[in-house]
């Protein structure tokens, strides 16, 4: 009898199933299977769990080789350390337990070794040698519906750095145009992944080698080129941690101080609810765990996620079917 269901029908059906029901569904038939895993029928899910009125968090703890590049759409992405020089990058969809393997990028520690500084500049230097020093974002081309990866390898002060994006639709890498770049990203910020552009935090030095100025470059990754805003000086201070929001994208004006702390226990901003309230980890301080905080109140309150130490993040999550059309 499944034949005679019109094809309109068990789309609406499928669409209001729990997201482990509609994988399940995918073994009924080869004609489910097909609508299932087209990728018209998952982008229309997603489109759905999107405009969705649920705001879920994912927590994500990754372990002593792993490292959290970002999460899109229902997507995560981490880079494995575990094997020297092996520049793996993995996506992962963890509802459907479904992962891929991206292919490894042009430039690696075997093309480029004579290129790779003599000693370690940042995190991922320390942590293993025979990786080359870059700088990694993640999101999605709304325009096109594909996942990319940004990846910026840098190399010793004589080298220009090398940009290269990869594409999940086209399966694989591709080199951008590179300019000399006047600032040097953060390693150790989190990328932030807002309105098609991959955000990351960086700095200009002074001629003496101290920070001059604080930007936020971002890689557009529909139209596949950088831009960039300038922190306020008031808002990096050596004395005092601050958070600060833009509230209109793109309008320098707009940003406004959302909480400022001066001490030892200064918690780490895991980001913005729908509320207005900021979640905090003060996984560094005697108050140990995840709070909700009201800036405008100065009140904070226990969202019950308690955390050790150690590298975890939280993000937003929207369940998805993404990857469930590729092998």
């Amino acid at each position: 009898m499944l034949e005679y269901f019109p094809q309109e029908i068990l789309l609406e059906i499928f669409l209001k199933l729990p997201i482990n029901s509609i994988v399940q569904c995918t073994s009924i038939c080869k004609s489910w299977n097909a609508i299932i895993r087209n990728p018209t029928f998952i982008s229309t899910h997603l489109n759905q769990a999107i405009s969705s009125t649920k705001d879920s968090l994912f927590l994500l703890k990754t372990g002593q080789f792993f490292s959290f590049i970002g999460s899109c759409n229902g997507l995560i992405c981490l880079a494995d350390y575990h094997y020297a020089a092996s520049n793996t990058f993995i996506l992962r969809n963890p509802p459907i337990c479904k992962f891929m393997t991206l292919p490894k990028p042009n430039v690696t520690f075997e093309t480029h070794d004579k290129c790779i500084p003599e000693t370690p500049r940042t995190e991922c230097d320390i942590r293993n040698p025979w990786q080359l020093p870059s700088f990694v974002g993640f999101g999605f081309d709304s325009h096109t519906n594909d996942y990319k990866v940004l990846r910026i390898a840098e190399f010793n002060n004589n080298e220009m750095p090398m940009i290269e994006v990869y594409s999940l639709i086209a399966g694989s890498w591709k080199f951008l145009p590179t300019t000399r770049q006047k600032y040097n990203i953060v390693q150790k910020c989190k990328q932030a992944f807002v309105n098609g552009v991959v955000h990351f935090i960086a700095f200009q030095e002074d001629e003496h080698g101290d920070t001059e100025k604080m930007y936020v470059p971002g890689f557009d990754f529909s139209d596949e080129f950088f831009c960039e805003f300038m922190l306020l000086e008031e808002s990096y201070s050596p004395i005092q941690c601050s958070l600060w929001a833009m509230k209109k994208y793109g309008d320098l004006e707009s940003w406004t101080k959302l909480f400022a702390k001066q001490g030892e226990a200064v918690p780490r901003a895991l980001g913005l609810r729908k509320s207005g309230e900021l979640l905090l980890d003060f996984y560094r301080s005697s108050t140990k765990g995840i709070v909700s905080y009201d800036a405008e109140k100065q009140q904070r309150k226990s969202i019950n996620i308690h955390n050790k130490r150690g590298d975890h993040f939280l993000c937003t999550y929207v369940e998805s079917l993404a990857l469930l059309d590729k092998p």
